[in-house]
C-alpha cells in the first residue's frame, strides 16, 4: 500500500514539474520553439505559393519576423498577357507581443500550409514587403506590314514586355500573417499558446504585479 502511494506521489510530482517547466520558458526559449515549428512549413505550398524561408527574433519585447515565399509556377517566358504575375515576396513584420488580442487560423483552398493571423489591439505593427514580378505593367505596341490589304497598310497589336519588376513598401498594420504547416493538426494550438506565452512574459516585465 505504501509502495503504491509512493508511486502515485512521484507521478504527481513529475506531472507538476513538467507543467512548471513549460510555463517557465524564457522569451528566448519560446522564440526558439516558435522558430522550430515555423521551419516545418519550409518547402511546402499553399496553392502555387511556396514557403522558402521564415525567421523570428526578439529584442527586448519587439518581435521581428521575416518571411519569404515564391510562386512555384513556371517562368512566363518573353511575352504574356498577364502583366502583374507574382514571382516572389519578402515580407518583414515587427510588433509588440503585449498588444496581441487574438490568434486565429485560416485554411486556404489547397496546399498543406495554413495562415496563422495575430491580431493586435492597434495598428502598432509594421509590415515591410518587397515584391518581384515576372512581367512589367507597361503595354507596348508593335507595327507590322499587313497582308491581304494591298501590302501598304500597317497593323498594330498590343503585347507586354517582361522585366524583373520590383516594388518596396512599408505600412502600419494590426494584423500579422504567418504561414505554418497545417497538415499537422496540433501545430496551430502549439503556436497559439507560444505567442500568448510571449505576450504574458512581456506584460509581466512591464507590470509584474498587474492582473
Amino acid at each position: 500500500m505504501r509502495k503504491l502511494l509512493l508511486i502515485c506521489l512521484l507521478g504527481l510530482y513529475s506531472l507538476s514539474s513538467y507543467a512548471q517547466d513549460k510555463a517557465t520558458l524564457t522569451k528566448e526559449e519560446t522564440v526558439n520553439y516558435i522558430q522550430k515549428k515555423l521551419n516545418e512549413g519550409i518547402g511546402h505550398k499553399m496553392g502555387d505559393r511556396e514557403l522558402k524561408n521564415i525567421k523570428i527574433s526578439i529584442s527586448e519585447c519587439k518581435i521581428t519576423i521575416t518571411r519569404k515565399t515564391k510562386n512555384s509556377s513556371e517562368d512566363l517566358g518573353n511575352y504574356t498577357t498577364t502583366y502583374s504575375s507574382y514571382k516572389s515576396n519578402l515580407g518583414v513584420y515587427t510588433f509588440d507581443p503585449r498588444l496581441i488580442s487574438s490568434v486565429t487560423e485560416t485554411s486556404p483552398a489547397s496546399g498543406s500550409l495554413k495562415w496563422l493571423t495575430i491580431k493586435l489591439k492597434s495598428k502598432s505593427g509594421t509590415y515591410s514587403y518587397w515584391n518581384e514580378y515576372y512581367a512589367s505593367r507597361q503595354k507596348k505596341t508593335w507595327a507590322g506590314f499587313g497582308y491581304g490589304d494591298g501590302g501598304g497598310n500597317y497593323t498594330y497589336s498590343t503585347y507586354y514586355e517582361i522585366d524583373d519588376n520590383k516594388d518596396d513598401k512599408v505600412e502600419s498594420t494590426d494584423s500579422i500573417e504567418l504561414l505554418f504547416l497545417g497538415s499537422d493538426t496540433t501545430n496551430f494550438n502549439k503556436l497559439k499558446k507560444a505567442f500568448e506565452h510571449l505576450r504574458d512574459l512581456c506584460s509581466a516585465e512591464d507590470d509584474p504585479f498587474g492582473e
